[in-house]
């Protein structure tokens, strides 16, 4: 069975290092809200 996936909301930006931090040591994340739908739900 195959799923779609697509993303609800926007995008949020965590950061987990001060901005003094060298670029190499940073760590950040981009998190996405998603939503999963079965492709053929509605055709039945």
């Amino acid at each position: 069975m195959r799923q779609c996936v697509r993303q609800i909301g926007e995008p949020t930006l965590s950061r987990y290092n001060p901005r003094f931090a060298p670029w190499f040591m940073r760590r950040n994340e981009i998190w996405l809200a998603l939503e999963t739908a079965d492709p053929g739900a509605a055709a039945r």
